[in-house]
């Protein structure tokens, strides 16, 4: 079912690459690299004509030519790939690189007259290869490094070589993948030995190796860029299904049972990643945790604190999670700064105290790019705020909010006036949010500005005014007068989306039947063209799912229809509108089209029904309840929490 709530302008450009190419000595010598923004199919183009006389006496370019054309089918010569490959292999049997590469090519992918066969390839790439040109060599690499069944085995040593070969003409792709053979020459022997340090960094490497997952589809010849990049077509494999397993599990788990404290800790992570399964029981996790904190490990000493914040092979107990996240602290642990912070702020195991988490962020290793402007700018105040406002303290989030405006933070001008302006929390106060909404040059605040001048709120209604402000907050307009939509009209726009959220949280319903009077207006003065009707009606939906006064329900199955949508049921259009509202964060609004009773008492609804009661008790639980362990290791919020107020504060 085609998802038409929101809309989305997008707008691609794309700038051919205009490269000339040297002529074929230079091209493919072995002394040289070739010429960046050049590939096989420009050189062939770059040859003169050849003349079958000269293939016939012997000259490998006109073979390689006529080998082409026969392979195109052009230049006077019929599409025949057996003609061709014979031509090619005439030539490549004189050492021409060009032919004994496209013959590698075909063979490696199948391709042309033959069958796969990626031995004969190799034949073909060593080739090459032995005469120095580095694509080859780079290619060889990868497939010793990754082999090829029986028939090619995983050779790291050969790989190595081919690679070293690669990097010492310049190829910088190759030094990564030298890197990854030195670990496997170097440090499996001594892993294989029994050394738990060579086992845990072998595990590491194993664990972030993300050229397991790709193998290779084709065999035509390799591509370089401008910045001389050498590009060969692959197929990840975790498309296919073919997804090896996890090897670096077994070596971690003999480093940690060797007591080796990196390694340990690197388990207990496990436990936390986002994306948890990575084969370690909870009962694993607290151990080997466990038995790196008891060693004096502070990452240790912050994730066993962690599991028993969680209760994560533990029973869960506040009171010692904090003070193993103190005496993390304490002992160096940068990460464990700002959840301390959440700990003081919430009153987790510890009585709450907002001045010491401010105290502790000022600590944390998460800083402003600038970190001499972090305390001026009120960065600290702003994230003690959120902290509140995650988890429904909103006059702490207020009072820090008033604190961080007062040094001068912009951001916080925004989210207070989002206070005052939706009535949540706080007394509603629109003239106060205009005053800090004008106070600040925030993009957001531009946009929130223009919404309060063309609703009248805080000040005179003016929608000359509202356009003007909210073109300065677009980095760039594009025109779209090509669907009958002039530059005022694409900027009312803009506005309704804006004030749909806004007013979406405000409930304000005047504001709405304002814009539904806008989206009317358009409709009528411009020209009738499908992509503007799209536009419209994606807006008129959403527009008729937030108001929702009596018949507002058939206008979205309508509109919804008439834009292509004819097979979907009432009840998949209900669900999409409901998990739009989810995206928003507008959780009332979801709820109230989830209760009606298309809704009610089907599984999706039941299901969906279950994630919102979810969403709301975690809204009440401790943020240390779910902190997860990052792509670099550490602590972070779970990105799959929702937070409250996503669009303003």
């Amino acid at each position: 079912m085609k998802r038409m709530i929101f809309t989305v302008f997008l707008l691609a450009a794309a700038t051919p690459l205009a490269a000339g190419c040297a002529d074929y000595v230079h091209y493919f010598s072995a002394a040289s690299t070739r010429p960046r923004g050049c590939d096989l199919d420009e050189f062939r183009g770059s040859i003169p004509d050849a003349k079958k006389s000269d293939a016939d006496s012997g000259d490998p370019v006109s073979q390689f030519q006529l080998g082409a054309y026969c392979e195109d089918g052009i230049k006077g010569y019929a599409k025949d790939n057996a003609a061709a490959l014979t031509w090619y292999r005439k030539s490549a049997d004189q050492g021409f690189i060009p032919a004994m590469l496209r013959l590698a090519a075909w063979y490696f992918d199948g391709d042309g007259p033959v069958k796969k066969d990626v031995p004969q390839a190799v034949v073909w790439y060593r080739k090459c290869a032995e005469a120095g040109h580095p694509d080859a060599q780079i290619r060889l690499g990868q497939i010793y490094t990754m082999g090829w069944g029986d028939a090619i085995p995983v050779d790291h040593d050969e790989a190595y070589q081919w690679f070293r070969k690669a990097a010492m003409h310049g190829k910088g792709e190759a030094i990564p993948a030298l890197r990854y053979e030195r670990i496997h020459r170097e440090t499996r022997p001594k892993a294989e030995a029994g050394d738990p340090v060579a086992q845990y960094y072998l595990a590491m490497h194993l664990k972030n190796d993300t050229s397991r997952f790709w193998h290779y589809d084709s065999g035509e010849a390799p591509t370089v860029d401008e910045d001389g990049t050498t590009h060969f077509r692959v197929t990840p494999r975790l498309l296919t299904g073919d997804v090896p397993e996890p090897e670096y599990l077994p070596w971690l788990r003999k480093s940690a049972d060797q007591g080796y404290p990196p390694a340990q800790v690197a388990i207990g992570k496990t436990g936390f990643a986002i994306l948890h399964g990575a084969g370690f029981s909870d009962a694993d996790i607290f151990k080997y945790l466990q038995q790196a904190a008891d060693v004096g490990d502070t990452e240790g000493m912050l994730w066993l604190g962690l599991c028993y914040a969680q209760g994560k092979g533990v029973k869960r107990d506040d009171d010692q999670a904090f003070q193993l996240l103190l005496a993390a602290g304490e002992k160096g642990c940068p990460d464990a700064a700002e959840l301390l912070a959440y700990a003081y702020a919430q009153g987790t195991g510890v009585k709450a105290d907002s001045e010491t988490a401010l105290d502790y962020l000022r600590k944390s290793p998460n800083q402003p790019g600038d970190a001499s402007l972090a305390s001026d700018a009120g960065f600290h105040e702003l994230k003690l705020a959120g902290i509140y406002t995650e988890t429904q303290n909103h006059a702490e989030a207020v009072r820090w909010l008033k604190a961080a405006i007062k040094k001068g933070n912009a951001a916080a001008r925004v989210k207070l006036a989002g206070y005052h302006l939706t009535d949540k929390h706080v007394p509603q106060d629109l003239a106060e949010a205009v005053r800090l909404l004008e106070a600040s040059s925030d993009f957001q605040a531009k946009r929130l500005l223009a919404v309060c001048h063309y609703l009248g709120w805080g000040v005179p209604a003016d929608e000359a005014e509202a356009l003007r402000i909210i073109k300065q907050s677009l980095e760039y307009m594009p025109s779209m007068e090509n669907i009958g939509l002039s530059a005022d009209d694409m900027l009312r726009l803009y506005l309704c989306e804006h004030i749909f959220i806004l007013c979406g949280e405000a409930n304000d319903g005047d504001g709405l039947g304002k814009c539904a009077k806008t989206l009317d207006d358009i409709a009528a003065r411009c020209k009738d063209t499908e992509d503007l009707r799209k536009i419209l009606a994606g807006l008129q939906v959403f527009l008729y799912a937030l108001r929702d006064q009596p018949g507002d329900a058939e206008k979205v199955l309508q509109v919804f229809r008439h834009q292509g949508n004819s097979e979907a049921t009432d009840s998949q259009i209900y669900l999409e509108i409901v998990e739009t509202f989810l995206r928003l964060n507008l959780i009332d609004h979801a709820q109230r089209w989830l209760d009606k009773p298309i809704l009610r008492n089907t599984l999706p609804g039941k299901e969906i029904a279950a994630d919102i009661k979810q969403r709301q008790k975690r809204r009440t639980e401790s943020l240390l309840m779910h902190i997860r362990c990052d792509d670099d290791g550490r602590p972070c919020q779970n990105p799959f929490t929702p937070h409250e107020g996503e669009f303003l504060r």
